[in-house]
């Protein structure tokens, strides 16, 4: 589509299937009647390519081509088919008449610009625990290839929980957004969207990984201890003697006579 006011490009290019070369080759086109010419580029008659365009010889098996460029009027309503019509003519007797004529349809509406957009992870799972970070290199592209504007707002989102990313809106340069994926959700796949200015949305995923146990051990810090030597067996202490106790009987000294 096209929109009122706006330019539409149109390349003419004519074959010729042979067998013999193509003499004296005009193409004749008939411009749309809401168009206005701005260009015509490729003729030999250049710039008044229009509405006859000469081409010169054209050898069998080869092709040439030309531009024109015309503006839609401001005033064409949307809806407007707008048909431009060429015919091609040579010196040279066309069996196959019936494919000398070419017609492009156009029609006049708001354009609506599909992009391609390629989202890259620097890594597909992460744990939970927010130990790792995720660069988001989002790449968007036009429909010819070439990069989207710079200046553009690209929005990241997860669909169920929002505030995951930084920032959560980024402006595109040289055709990519970087964004970064800070984790801390509970295990699962995740799925991201991305949104831009146009409404053209696309979605990712993220697996986000269990946290994983970690056991700590703790090492003694300073030089290692001396081994302490076993100390020999200690024997016990022979038994003490003690001295034999003597009875004493008690006797009555009998009287001495004198």
């Amino acid at each position: 589509p096209v929109t009122a006011g706006g330019e539409v490009t149109y390349i003419v290019e004519v074959s010729n299937a042979g067998p013999s070369d193509a003499t004296n080759v005009v193409v004749t086109d008939t411009l749309p009647i809401e168009a206005t010419l701005v260009s015509v580029t490729g003729c030999d008659n250049d710039p008044n390519g229009v509405p006859a365009c000469d081409l010169g010889t054209i050898a069998s098996g080869d092709s040439d081509s030309y531009t024109v460029t015309v503006t839609i009027d401001g005033d064409t309503s949307d809806g407007t088919v707008v048909s431009n019509e060429v015919i091609v003519a040579s010196d040279v007797f066309d069996p196959n008449a019936a494919n000398d004529t070419a017609v492009a349809e156009t029609t006049v509406g708001d354009v609506v610009l599909e992009y391609d957009i390629v989202v890259e992870l620097s890594q597909d799972s992460v744990p939970a625990d927010g130990s790792t970070e995720v660069f988001i290199t989002v790449t968007i592209t036009d429909q010819f290839g070439d990069p989207i504007e710079d200046g553009q707002a690209v929005v990241i989102s997860m669909l169920e929980n929002l505030g995951v990313v930084s920032p959560d809106t980024a402006i595109t340069d040289g055709g990519q957004v970087v964004f970064t994926f800070v984790p801390g959700l509970t295990p699962g796949i995740e799925t991201f969207e991305i949104e831009l200015e146009n409404g053209q949305t696309s979605t990712f995923t993220i697996d986000i990984t269990p946290i994983e146990e970690v056991v700590t051990t703790q090492v003694p810090v300073g030089p290692p201890e001396e081994p302490v030597p076993d100390k020999p067996p200690v024997e016990p202490e022979p038994p003490v003697e003690e001295p034999p106790v003597e009875e004493i009987e008690p006797s009555i000294d009998e009287p001495v006579e004198t």
